[in-house]
C-alpha cells in the first residue's frame, strides 16, 4: 500500500502579516489620530486638497523617527507648493 504524508504544520500556519495587509488594503501607518480621522470622513472631493492634506500630515510621522534626515519633511512641504501652485484654480472652485 502506499503512503501518504501527513500535512506539515506550515500547510496550516497564518498567512504573514504583510500577506494580510496586502490583502486587506491597508496602510503600513494607519490614521490613529481622532482629529485626522475627522479631516479625512469630511465629504471633500477636492483631489488637490486631499493630496496636500495627506503630505502635510505625512510630516508629523517623518518627524518622529529618530535622526531623521528632513528631506521626508521637504519633499512633503515642496511636493504640496507644487500642488498649489500648479492646480490653484482647481483648488480654488
Amino acid at each position: 500500500s502506499a503512503c501518504v504524508a501527513a500535512p506539515t504544520f506550515e500547510a496550516f500556519a497564518a498567512p504573514a502579516p504583510q500577506m494580510i495587509t496586502e490583502l486587506a488594503g491597508l496602510e503600513a501607518n494607519p490614521i490613529t489620530n481622532a482629529k485626522a480621522l475627522l479631516r479625512n470622513a469630511l465629504p471633500v472631493e477636492n483631489k488637490a486638497i486631499r493630496a496636500i492634506q495627506k503630505k502635510l500630515e505625512s510630516i508629523s510621522d517623518d518627524l518622529r523617527v529618530p535622526g531623521v534626515k528632513f528631506s521626508g519633511v521637504e519633499s512633503s512641504v515642496n511636493g504640496s507648493l507644487k500642488i498649489v501652485k500648479e492646480q490653484k484654480d482647481k483648488i480654488v472652485a
